[in-house]
This record gives structure tokens, C-alpha cells and sequence, in this order.
């Protein structure tokens, strides 16, 4: 494979257009770098002009295959290329806004080669040491990066269609969760919030006549003979920890924080480089977020080996499958979180924690018959999300691993194709060319 040596402010514009207070336009999808992760949108603000205040940082005009890269803790990975028209989007003034100028460079090439993992590395290690208030670069850190590249924009557009698939198939991974959990939650709803869950004849329980009796705790009608326990009553914490230091080559899988937020999973991760001691996990276990908890990061685990997780995680300990997959789908319930971020204290907004004997102190009103019928209906739901998520990590991993090795030759395309070609025809999971 013939390359060429570029360099990104050569072949790029960056920050080309912005608007002014003074613009003319009537409404604008506004996008702050905290709505986008890794090419995926949580959410485009459209606020109207004679309504809304603009934000002072709507200010970065885009168009189609702009590449946008916020400034601000590159290792958060807020960036993404704008491959769909949206009207007079506006991105915030924390991104650097990067469009192609050369026509025989692609531009989705150029975003996997800005985002691959030891590009972002670097550019944090550049922005940690800027001498700021906060971990933050200059558009010309950006602009300064040199790559090598294919000469043939056929061949650029090759690979980056090859990394572009492993994308996809992970947001529809991810797609298929989210109904999945969407359907548990639901489920959850008739049963616990509107008690029509099936009486002994297979009918809703309140809608077909069914006893109901006011709980003066909860200030509500509940399904007779259903108790209010406090989840502290329903489930175990466990505090057992590990000093990861003692063993210093040891791979551990560790769900911290920032990592999980990153990857919904945990990060692999040698002893020598945690610093602190952490909690042991085990396959009962579930692992709800003490900080931030309007956030809800909430972990189900899986039965593997060497698992630890921050201390910033209540990890709750369940009796059996069937009781886990109800405790999750609670810790996931928008009761439980309002309870939890109304609860949490701390001098600031960003770093609250709800204290865990609080946390356990949450009311449900509780029949353990119908909790482990719940747990068994949703298991198989449950198992599709796990196995999806485990599958996102591997085509991630997948993923940063070709990444440089397609772009410097060491692997073709076509290789690549076959053998992925051939891994899904086995239905195997994806997985590196030896």
C-alpha cells in the first residue's frame, strides 16, 4: 500500500465558520459536548430564538463529514463526524470543528485516524500538561498531527467502511439492549407500579378486582398481603476489598467509573496501575453508582474472573438469579434514581454521592413470590443484553486493535472482510486475525 505523509492542518480547515450574536436564523440544533460519545448523540437541544436563550457557546457552524473534537479531556472521547444533514445545527465552541480542503483525502478516514486510541492518549497527555484550569487543548494540538495515509482515497474509504461496520454492528447491539431493557422496565411498571400483574387466573391482579389495601407508609393502595421492606432487607451489600498493588502483573477487570461511563463495561488493567483498594465482585453481584446518581450507572455483572470495581459502587449482593434480574431492573427504575440523586449530598454539583446506608434505607413494596416470577421472565432478556454487551467489547477491542494495523499495511482489507466474513458465517463472535 503506496502512502503519503499529511498533515491535519494541511488537508483540514479547522473552527472554518461561526455565527455571532447577531445571526439571523429563527431556531438552531444546538449540540454541547456532553451529548455526543464516540460518533453517538444523546441529544440535539432545538431552542427557538424568541423563546430560548442561545447558549454563548452555539457558535460553531458545520456541515456534512465535519468532523467535530471537543477540546475539553480528550480521554472522554467527545467527538463524531456529522454524516447526516441536520438543520442549522450548531455545535458548542468546546469542539474544534475539522473539515477536509484536499479532495483526494476521505473524510471519515481521517476521523478513525483522530480517534484511534493512542492519538487520543497523546492528545490527553498534551492537554493534561497545558497549564489550565481544566485538561484542555488548542485547535493547532490537533492541527499539528501527522499521519501517514493510503495515496488512493478508494483505498481510505476501503478501510474506514471496514471500521465504520464494526461501529454500526455495536450501536445496533446497543439498539437491541435498550428495547430489551425497555421491555423489562415496562413489565416492572404493570406488575409493581400498576399491581396488574396476573392474578390466579392469569388476569391483571387491580384492573380484574383484586384487594388492595392503604399502606401508610407509602401513602398508597397496595395488593393485600404485599409488604414495604427497605432494600437493606431485600438484599446484601458487600465491602470485602483487594489491594490490586500486592499483585502488580496481575490483570484485573476493573470497573471504575470513567471507564465504565466510556464503555458501559469494564477497562483490563495491571495491579501496579491501580492505586487505591477496591471492592471484590462476584456473579451475584450488582454495582449501583454512590456518586452522581441522577446518572444511574448501574453494572450487572458476569461470571468471570479477577472482577473489582471502585468504591464509588454500592455493590449490592443477590440470593439467585431470578431475585439479581429484579434488583437491577430497580436500581434502573426512575423512583430509585429520583430517591437517590434527591438524597445525595456533597459541596459540589458534580461530585454528589448518596450515602449507601441511605441509598439501602429505599422503600418497595415487596411480595417475594411475584419478585423471583418477574426475574425469571425477564432472565432471558437479561442474558440477550449481557451477551450483546460482552459482544461490544470484543468488536471495540476488535476494532482499536485494526485500526492501526489496516492503516499502516500490516493487514488488508481483504483479509479483514474474509475473515470477519467467515467469523459470522460460524456465527462465532467477532475476533483478531492471529
Amino acid at each position: 500500500m503506496i502512502t503519503r505523509e499529511v498533515t491535519i492542518n494541511k488537508i483540514c480547515k479547522l473552527n472554518s465558520e461561526t455565527i455571532g450574536s447577531n445571526n439571523h436564523l429563527e431556531f438552531i440544533n444546538y449540540l454541547d459536548t456532553g451529548n455526543i460519545t464516540r460518533n453517538k448523540v444523546n441529544e440535539f437541544k432545538k431552542l427557538y430564538k424568541n423563546i430560548d436563550k442561545f447558549p454563548s457557546r452555539a457558535q460553531r457552524k458545520v456541515q456534512i463529514n465535519t468532523i467535530i473534537y471537543s477540546t475539553v479531556r480528550p480521554e472522554q472521547e467527545h467527538f463524531g463526524i456529522i454524516e447526516n444533514e441536520v438543520e442549522n445545527l450548531i455545535v458548542s465552541t468546546g469542539f474544534t470543528t475539522i473539515d477536509v480542503i484536499d479532495d483526494t483525502v476521505d473524510a471519515k478516514y481521517i476521523y478513525y485516524c483522530l480517534t484511534n486510541r493512542p492519538i487520543t492518549e497523546y492528545l490527553n497527555v498534551i492537554a493534561t500538561n497545558n497549564v489550565t484550569s481544566y485538561p484542555s487543548l488548542n485547535p493547532s494540538d490537533i492541527g499539528d498531527l501527522v499521519f501517514n495515509i493510503p495515496t488512493s482515497k478508494k483505498q481510505q474509504k476501503k478501510i474506514a467502511k471496514v471500521l465504520s461496520d464494526l461501529d454500526a454492528k455495536i450501536e445496533l447491539n446497543n439498539k437491541i439492549n435498550f428495547e430489551l431493557e425497555k421491555m423489562a422496565k415496562t413489565l416492572y411498571n404493570y406488575w409493581f407500579v400498576q399491581f396488574d400483574f396476573p392474578d390466579v387466573n392469569g388476569n391483571p391482579y387491580k384492573t380484574s378486582g383484586g384487594k388492595m389495601v392503604l399502606n401508610e407508609i407509602v401513602k398508597r393502595e397496595i395488593p393485600m398481603e404485599w409488604e414495604i421492606k427497605s432494600l437493606s432487607k431485600i438484599t446484601d451489600t458487600n465491602n470485602d476489598t483487594l489491594n490490586p498493588l500486592l499483585f502488580p502483573e496481575e490483570d484485573f477487570k476493573h470497573y471504575s467509573i470513567p471507564t465504565f461511563d466510556l464503555t458501559k463495561t469494564y477497562g483490563i488493567e495491571k495491579g501496579k496501575e491501580i492505586k487505591s483498594n477496591k471492592f471484590i465482585v462476584t456473579e451475584r453481584d450488582i454495582l449501583v453508582s454512590k456518586l452522581n446518581p441522577k446518572f444511574s450507572r448501574v453494572v450487572y455483572t458476569n461470571n468471570e474472573d479477577k472482577l473489582i470495581c471502585s468504591t464509588e459502587f454500592v455493590v449490592w449482593r443477590t440470593s439467585n438469579n431470578y431475585y439479581k434480574n429484579y434488583l437491577y431492573i430497580i436500581a434502573k427504575d426512575l423512583s430509585f434514581i429520583s430517591y437517590c440523586a434527591k438524597s445525595a449530598t456533597g459541596t459540589s454539583n458534580s461530585h454528589k454521592r448518596v450515602e449507601p446506608k441511605v441509598m439501602m434505607d429505599y422503600k418497595i413494596v415487596q411480595n417475594n413470590i411475584l419478585a423471583e416470577k418477574y426475574g425469571k421472565t425477564i432472565d432471558p432478556w437479561l442474558k440477550m443484553i449481557v451477551k450483546n454487551q460482552k459482544e461490544n467489547q470484543e468488536l471495540a477491542s476488535l476494532r482499536d486493535w485494526l485500526l492501526p494495523m489496516l492503516m499502516n499495511g500490516q493487514v488488508s482489507v481483504g483479509e479483514v472482510e474474509r475473515e470477519l466474513g467467515m467469523v459470522a458465517e460460524s456465527g462465532e463472535t467477532y475476533k483478531k486475525i492471529e
